[in-house]
């Protein structure tokens, strides 16, 4: 079915959609709708059989490395500070924050730009609101060595992996021991 947005929404100046924010943002974004039943069934009270329905997070993917080459951090700046603005103005008092991730799409950099990569992560992270959450996409072996990295990004508490990992059929049993 259809959602009803409140006066408060993200969705207020015109942005009636998520597929709508992505096309103004020029940016990529995903998300779910989680909807969860609280109480048994028992009491026939509305308030037992409350239904309560949690609005998806809004996801910014942002591409570091493309086309073997790093995105500019003036570009990546402008980028985060427009969906930061757009979801969560600076003064705005509500928990639009806490709903927001930021995904560092890593791409596959080449081993050698391994300490580049963590030194633009950090300088994202830093410019990353208080709230939010940071989400580093990147292939399984360039997390192993980011993770071997003294001042890695995956130190900071607010930083969590997302990995892809692609497996040649036959091979399976090779790619989990490999992650084990």
């Amino acid at each position: 079915g259809g959602s009803t947005r409140s006066k408060n929404s993200l969705w207020e100046g015109g942005i009636s959609s998520p597929e709508e924010m992505i096309k103004l943002m020029n940016f990529g974004g995903s998300g779910g709708r989680k909807v969860n039943v609280e109480g048994d069934g028992s009491s026939s009270s509305s308030s037992a059989k409350r239904i309560v329905r949690s609005k998806p997070p809004l996801v910014l993917e942002l591409p570091i490395y493309e086309c073997q080459a790093f995105k500019s951090r003036v570009t990546l700046e402008r980028q985060l500070a427009r969906f930061q603005n757009l979801v969560a103005p600076i003064g705005q008092k509500s928990s639009t924050k806490s709903k927001c991730i930021v995904k560092l799409e890593c791409g596959l950099v080449p081993k050698a730009d391994i300490r580049k990569l963590n030194q633009t992560l950090l300088h994202l992270e830093r410019r990353v609101r208080k709230g939010f959450v940071v989400v580093v996409g990147i292939p399984f072996d360039r997390m192993v060595d980011l993770s071997r990295l003294k001042d890695t990004i995956f130190l900071k508490g607010r930083v969590y992996p997302s990995l892809k990992i692609y497996l040649r059929r036959g091979l399976e049993k090779e790619g989990i021991r490999e992650l084990t």
